[in-house]
C-alpha cells in the first residue's frame, strides 16, 4: 500500500465523521416534527439523561383527555425553557437541569393547564392530556308529557 493511500483512506474516514456529526447536530437542533423549542444558548454542556451534571431534554405529546386529539399550539414550560407543540401535539424542552425533579406545565386556549414532575434522571419522554376548560352541558332530559 502506498503512503498516499494511506492518506486518502484518513482524510475520506474523517470526512465521513464530520458528514455524520452534521447530520447528527441538524437532527438534534430541530427539536422533533412540528416543534418550536427555546433552549439556553449559553449552556453548551450536553451529558444528557446519563445522571451527570449538566442539561437533559424531555419530550412528549400534548393531547386532549376527553378524545386523545392533539392540541396544536400548546405552551409548554419547566425550569424557565418554554416550547409551543406543532400540528402533531408534540413538545421538545431542551437545556433542563440534569439533577433533581422537574415540574412540566402545560397550557392551551380552552384547556386547563397541567403540570406533571418527572422524577427520574433517565426519563426523557412526558405525555400530558389537558381536559377542556368549558364540558358542554348535557342535552335537556325529553319532555314526555302531552
Amino acid at each position: 500500500m502506498h503512503r498516499s493511500d494511506n492518506r486518502w483512506r484518513q482524510g475520506l474516514r474523517a470526512s465521513a465523521a464530520m458528514a455524520v456529526l452534521a447530520v447528527m447536530a441538524s437532527l438534534a437542533g430541530c427539536g422533533g416534527s412540528g416543534t418550536t423549542p427555546v433552549t439556553n444558548p449559553t449552556n453548551t454542556n450536553s451529558n444528557q439523561g446519563n445522571g451527570t451534571q449538566g442539561t437533559r431534554s424531555i419530550f412528549g405529546f400534548i393531547t386532549d383527555a376527553t378524545t386523545s386529539a392533539a392540541i396544536s399550539g400548546a405552551t409548554v414550560t419547566a425550569s424557565g425553557i418554554t416550547a409551543t407543540t406543532g400540528s402533531d401535539g408534540k413538545y421538545t424542552l431542551n437545556g433542563l437541569p440534569n439533577t433533581g425533579n422537574i415540574s412540566i406545565t402545560a397550557s392551551a386556549t380552552g384547556y386547563t393547564s397541567k403540570t406533571e414532575t418527572v422524577t427520574s434522571l433517565t426519563q426523557a419522554e412526558q405525555d400530558i392530556p389537558l381536559l377542556p376548560s368549558t364540558v358542554p352541558s348535557p342535552p335537556p332530559p325529553p319532555n314526555f308529557t302531552r
